[in-house]
């Protein structure tokens, strides 16, 4: 404790015992007795004010922000008091009430008289503005302005030598990184509290239970659960009623309810019934806001805490990205996919400071993640990457990078990054590492091969590095999703698709097909063995732009080096850069001695998709190598790949 409090709370814990003694002298003993006698004889009725002035000069001490000018102030102020005092005793006659200090005072009355007792007054009162803070009407804003600049020129310079320090791709320092104290306000999101508009479930619920009777099985609705977007209806069914007759009738379930589709748990977990679930008639928002602002979200204490939704219950789904190892999500456009990886990326920015981790965004479509561009030099450490050949030089940075950590792990004899961070001294500062991939079939049709071993070598050996990978796709099919991919890639989520073909595709299961879209999602941890049903939270572009916004203006002194994704010399750069595709000098030799070429024979040569295949004929066609397109014939070959 520091000295001042001590000495404060010793003040004050005699005053209170003399106050006692003063009110209860019977009870306080001789020691109370004998110091009141002595006061009163002293004091008289100038005890009161002192009692004020040691009082206030014991919160003074016990406060934590203690200034020793203050109590400076107060002797004065107290002195003030004592000539007031002195003043209303002699224009009232009562001398004898202030005993010895009374009559010390009449003998200094009877010299400089009422003027001088009152310009004393004024002057020890003026002596007490000069050393209380808040009466330093002249010199206020020339000493503040002062300590602003102070306080500026010491938050530059830390930051300056931090900049300074950084001379490999991340921060190079001995110690941990200092920083500011980093955080975003949470009320620059939008919210919009929004009412459960009353259906009537009831009728609903009789409804579905006339409906199955009309096919001569006796259900019962139990209950039902109401969620952002679905009503799950649990119904209980007779013995000897096989589940699969119920999972039959999903098309006559929807055409006798109205509705566009009907989606079946069966059974619900932990309870021996079979849940319906049928889309509500005005879906309810799930905003972003209200999931970081939720306990759940505040409790977990991991910086890869992600924002998932709600689920059927209407309770608040949060994930961990560490636990998930990485995340593959798939889903047709309009169905939320986008707006999630939005909410995934705000979800880290508030769990998480620069200096702890760094984005690596790759979207070839080029308008979906742009506007986090302006966080270049803070959360990312290069700009979103949307051209597919500069992607692949994207990973293989984070492959070399991923190398590199472990070669550090293992000479400092940790196993994975939270051992590393748990470490006393540091010699780097390493952040975790999330590489979003907005679209990975552009990336296939260009190198899939060289991207498949990418993603699965990231995958298996990245997450103990602090790095993790997040992959989505509007087309789920098995030369984009391939089987490598899948397996290296866990986790799972599955916005609404266009057939059970490709919910098996992303999820081993059907139902992404029944989904209604507009952020209803199914999502399939590594933890579970079943997906659950959740509605994505709700993000606006304008959430996105508050958000970077504020970080650009508070933060705009940290800038961290930028990572370059260097391009390593290959034999064939020359032809990529000059055709576009790494393929085409192969297929331009292949062109030698041969009379026609089709799209089959070079998928077929290559292990090729048609649209790439097609592609590169249509590439050698504007280059004058083959003929234009017959109908339904092979091309043409016009020169072969001497003049290569």
């Amino acid at each position: 404790m520091e000295k001042h409090r001590l000495i404060g709370i010793i003040i004050f814990s005699i005053v209170i015992f003399i106050f006692m003694a003063w009110l209860f002298p019977d009870a306080s003993g001789r020691l109370g007795k004998t110091i009141i006698d002595f006061l009163t004889c002293v004091f008289g009725i100038y005890l009161i004010p002192l009692f004020l002035y040691l009082t206030s000069i014991s919160f003074l001490l016990i406060k934590k922000d203690y200034q020793p000018n203050i109590l400076k102030a107060l002797l004065f102020y107290f002195l003030s008091l004592l000539l007031l005092i002195s003043i209303l005793i002699h224009i009232f006659n009562l001398q004898d009430h202030g005993k010895f200090i009374g009559r010390l005072s009449f003998n200094i009355y009877q010299y400089v008289g009422i003027g001088g007792y009152i310009l004393l007054t004024l002057f020890f009162t003026f002596l007490g503005f000069l050393f209380y803070p808040s009466f330093e009407i002249f010199n206020k804003k020339k000493t503040l302005s002062k300590e602003e600049k102070v306080v500026k020129r010491k938050k530059e310079g830390k930051i300056d030598r931090i900049q300074n320090r950084e001379q490999a791709k991340f921060i190079n320092t001995s110690q941990k990184p200092v920083t500011k104290e980093f955080s975003i306000p949470l009320n620059i999101l939008s919210y919009s509290a929004q009412k459960n508009d009353e259906e009537n479930y009831e009728k609903m619920a009789r409804s579905l239970e006339e409906t199955l009777k009309s096919f001569k099985i006796e259900a019962k609705v139990k209950d039902w659960n109401i969620g952002p977007s679905v009503v799950r209806y649990n119904i209980s069914i007779p013995p000897g009623v096989r589940v699969s007759r119920i999972l039959s009738l999903s098309n006559d379930l929807a055409l006798a309810l109205a509705v566009p589709s009907v989606r079946f748990e069966a059974p619900v977990p932990g309870e021996s019934v079979i849940g319906i679930e049928i889309p509500r008639s005005k879906p309810v928002k799930v905003y972003l806001r209200e999931i970081l602002e939720s306990d759940v979200f505040k409790k977990s204490v991991h910086p890869l805490t992600i924002a998932l939704g709600k689920d059927l219950i209407g309770n608040i789904k949060v994930g961990n990205l560490a636990e998930m190892l990485h995340l593959l999500i798939a889903g047709t456009t309009g169905s939320g996919k986008s707006m999630f990886i939005n909410s995934l990326i705000l979800s880290l920015l508030y769990k998480n400071s620069p200096e702890n981790l760094n984005l690596i965004l790759i979207d070839p479509k080029r308008v979906e993640l742009s506007m986090y561009n302006k966080l270049l030099g803070k959360y990312m450490r290069h700009k979103v990457v949307v051209e597919p050949k500069k992607a692949v030089y994207a990973l293989r940075w984070a492959v070399s990078e991923m190398e590199r950590r472990y070669e550090v792990f293992e000479k400092l004899e940790v196993r994975n990054i939270d051992e590393y961070k748990n470490l006393s001294q540091i010699e780097e500062n390493l952040p975790y590492i999330v590489i979003i991939i907005d679209e990975l079939n552009d990336l296939m049709m260009i190198a899939p091969k060289e991207i498949e071993d990418l993603i699965c070598r990231i995958a298996q050996k990245a997450r103990a590095a602090g790095m993790h990978l997040v992959v989505a796709t509007q087309r789920p099919s098995t030369d984009v999703i391939t089987g490598l991919i899948k397996a290296n890639i866990p986790s799972r989520i599955a916005f609404a698709v266009s057939s059970q073909i490709d919910s098996r595709i992303i999820l081993d299961d059907a139902g992404a097909e029944k989904l209604i879209g507009r952020g209803d999602m199914l999502f399939h941890p590594i933890t579970s063995s079943h997906p659950i049903r959740l509605q994505a939270p709700y993000v606006e572009d304008k959430d996105i732009k508050n958000v970077v916004s504020y970080i650009v203006e508070n933060f705009g002194n940290l800038n961290y080096d930028i990572i370059t994704f260097e391009e390593k010399e290959e034999t064939e750069g020359k032809e990529i850069e000059e055709f576009g595709d790494p393929l085409l000098p192969k297929v331009i030799e292949l062109l030698k001695g041969k009379k026609v070429i089709s799209t089959s024979y070079i998928q077929r040569k290559f292990s090729i998709g048609y649209n790439r295949a097609a592609r590169i004929l249509d590439i050698l066609e504007e280059k004058g190598y083959v003929a234009s397109q017959g109908e339904g014939k092979p091309r043409r070959v016009l020169r072969g790949g001497d003049d290569i």
